[in-house]
């Protein structure tokens, strides 16, 4: 997945459901904090999917993104790349991590935003996952400077915080990685409020926020 392609899916996904805001979790949520030359040609980009949670946090606009955009789509056909509907029950991040989303808006995008998981919340709903090829995605992430394993401690739950342990130190060799926001076009948005309900399946959007302080520090 190129910086391109996602606004292309964002674009295409914002037009289609006629609205301007999707939250971006999966490693596509890396676009959002890192250009794509740090991680283009690594396992943490093996596929061309973006998973995007839909405005309203409702399972029928999620299954509107899988129709018109998702795996065997037509527009995975013509593009080379699809989107998945997905609800905040797919991803389990750590807490607060609504006030730390990163915007993804350039140009290209034509006014939609993509809030974009932090890396390390990011890492942590990965491991809260479990599965192999996420504990190989957080491996890399630490490897490679992305995040830092501190901060990842910091963050851990009570069913993450064993699999935070066993990671592995960051390799030498590697430059201390920097956010990038240079394609954020004029100043950076406010992100959305998330509502704090018991279940994740009945959030309503609430989109009109003040401006939060997120922690984008690495």
């Amino acid at each position: 997945m190129k910086r391109s392609q996602l606004a292309h899916l964002l674009r295409a996904a914002g037009t289609h459901l006629q609205c301007d805001k999707f939250i971006v979790v999966g490693s596509a949520a890396l676009l959002g904090s890192y250009p794509e030359s740090l991680v283009a040609a690594t396992v943490l980009f093996r596929s061309m999917e973006a998973d995007l949670v839909p405005p309203d946090f409702d399972d029928a606009t999620a299954d509107k993104i899988d129709g018109a955009f998702g795996e065997l789509s037509q527009f995975q056909r013509t593009h080379g790349m699809f989107a998945d509907g997905v609800s905040l029950e797919t991803a389990t991040p750590p807490s607060g991590w609504q006030h730390r989303l990163v915007p993804f808006a350039p140009e290209a995008a034509n006014g939609i935003i993509g809030w974009c998981l932090e890396p390390h919340d990011l890492v942590i709903a990965k491991l809260e996952a479990g599965r192999h090829k996420d504990i190989e995605f957080a491996t890399e992430m630490v490897q490679r400077h992305l995040v830092k394993k501190c901060t990842l401690i910091e963050r851990a739950t009570d069913r993450t915080i064993g699999a935070v342990a066993r990671l592995p130190k960051a390799a030498p060799g590697f430059f201390e990685a920097q956010l990038d926001v240079s394609g954020i076009v004029g100043e950076i948005p406010s992100p959305p409020q998330i509502p704090h309900r018991s279940s994740l399946r009945v959030l309503e959007a609430d989109l009109t926020v003040d401006r939060p302080q997120r922690d984008l520090s690495l």
